[in-house]
């Protein structure tokens, strides 16, 4: 099966009569950026159901590594530096396509209830840390609704960093820097991003605007 975005993985499959993968639905982005994030749900992970995957490295090799080659962890593998995710194989199994829809559209109404799945918006942005969750933290320091530029923190869930129509990687990182430095200051617990920052050094970005902060604090 050809596979591009996880919401058309669990079409093919279900189309196919398999079940086992639809917990991936919802999630955006492609087959390929689920497996570097080992993304998932309250209920279940990549990890849980993949068996292999083919991971072109920056200088044009295909290997095909087992799941545990990978490394899979929360929110995080070990691909190899520069590595790219070309195909997977997953474990499914033949079941009630039915039921397992149901599940889907069960799932798309919890999340439509408790986050901004309809807006544009960066998605999770913090991974949670041990024993806690990063929207609870962010909300805990009144953040909820706080904007710079054309992002905003959802009201309706703290770690949905939302883009309002004009937003710039700069507000983006601007409010990143602002939870995790009002985070820190209130609980002493550092949020650890779940989005990747491309084309750019994030991290000194992120560090440079913390330093700023707490030179104001």
């Amino acid at each position: 099966m050809c596979i591009r975005d996880s919401a058309h993985l669990v079409r093919g499959l279900l189309a196919q009569g398999w079940v086992g993968a639809e917990f991936l639905t919802l999630i955006p982005g492609t087959f390929g950026g689920s497996v570097a994030l080992n993304a998932g749900t309250k209920d279940a992970w990549i990890s849980n159901i993949l068996e292999s995957a083919v991971v072109v490295t920056a200088e044009g090799e295909a290997l095909e590594l087992s799941a545990q080659d990978l490394g899979l962890a929360y929110r995080h593998s070990e691909l190899p530096p520069g590595g790219i995710v070309a195909s997977g194989v997953v474990r499914v199994s033949s079941g009630d396509v039915d039921a397992a829809k149901g599940r889907a559209r069960d799932d798309k109404e919890r999340r439509n209830a408790t986050q901004p799945y309809k807006l544009a918006s960066v998605g999770s942005t913090f991974a949670n840390p041990p024993g806690d969750y990063a929207g609870r933290l962010i909300e805990a320091c009144d953040l909820k609704g706080h904007a710079i530029g054309g992002a905003r923190i959802s009201e309706l869930h703290a770690n949905f960093f939302i883009n309002e129509g004009d937003a710039t990687a700069a507000d983006f990182l601007g409010l990143m820097a602002l939870a995790r430095h009002s985070v820190r200051e209130a609980f002493g617990v550092e949020l650890r991003p779940e989005v990747h920052f491309v084309g750019f050094d994030g991290w000194a970005e992120l560090a440079r605007l913390e330093d700023a902060l707490k030179g104001g604090s």
